[in-house]
């Protein structure tokens, strides 16, 4: 396949509709990659396949006047999506990409070039509760079934919160956060709900932990969560992790 077919695209000459309708249809594509979201927290590019057969988003940025892809906080990773590419076509992309950009520092799964590293996920399907279950440590197991019961689980979007608990317990851990992140995050759970799960627990009424997730097609992205000092005593993460798998599991769901 020659690489006219291979079209790179400016973010205002983007066919959104197109995009987001390849986003649903493709089996590999991932809640980041909406353009809505994406729209979100960063300025974007992309390469396309023929008529939207195939793509990857492309965030962009220019420091010090060398333009450059980078990856964009809360996005976690930028595929490519669609119509698998062969070997070849992946070099033809990474060319391409060269040719636009000075520098290229992002979450990918095209091996583009030598000098990348490996990034594990912690994955889990969660197409059966029970087997799930069945594979927790014992300790974990102990911790949930005496701790459950201690506490109420409410599923409802309050990013506020969420950002609280998160902000006073790691924080400080995470200074590449900004308030603007934070804000950009609420606003886009707030106006796409059906694409999030905000889980909270609380203990004799009082909030003790809050978690997030992205819901794509057919998986749920940890975005954050914490607990307070009592929620942590609680282990309310756990049982909060554990009440979305089991609420959550489905064919396929990971």
């Amino acid at each position: 396949m020659s690489s006219s077919t291979f079209k790179y695209i400016s973010h205002k000459d983007i066919d959104k509709v197109k995009w987001d309708n390849l986003v649903v249809q493709a089996a590999n594509a991932l809640v980041f990659q909406y353009s809505w979201y994406m729209d979100t927290f960063c300025t974007w590019n992309a390469i396309v396949l023929n008529d939207y057969d195939g793509a990857i988003a492309l965030p962009t940025t220019n420091k010090f006047g060398i333009s450059q892809v980078y990856q964009p906080n809360f996005i976690q990773k930028n595929n490519w999506f669609g119509t698998p590419i062969s070997e070849s076509q992946i070099k033809e992309v990474a060319q391409l990409i060269s040719s636009k950009f000075s520098r290229t520092l992002f979450n990918t799964n095209l091996l583009m070039n030598e000098k990348v590293s490996e990034r594990i996920n912690m994955v889990l399907k969660i197409n059966d509760y029970t087997t799930c279950a069945k594979n927790y440590s014992k300790s974990l197991s102990k911790n949930i079934n005496n701790n459950k019961t201690k506490l109420e689980i409410r599923t409802e979007i309050n990013i506020t919160q969420t950002i609280a608990f998160y902000k006073a317990a790691y924080g400080k851990l995470n200074p590449q956060l900004k308030d603007t992140d934070y804000n950009k995050l609420n606003n886009l759970a707030n106006r796409y709900p059906q694409h999030f799960v905000n889980i909270h627990l609380y203990h004799n009424s009082a909030a003790v932990a809050s978690l997030l997730f992205a819901k794509g097609e057919n998986r749920l992205h940890y975005i954050l969560g914490a607990p307070n000092d009592l929620g942590r005593k609680l282990n309310a993460l756990s049982v909060g992790i554990d009440y979305v798998i089991k609420n959550y599991t489905g064919k396929d769901n990971i």
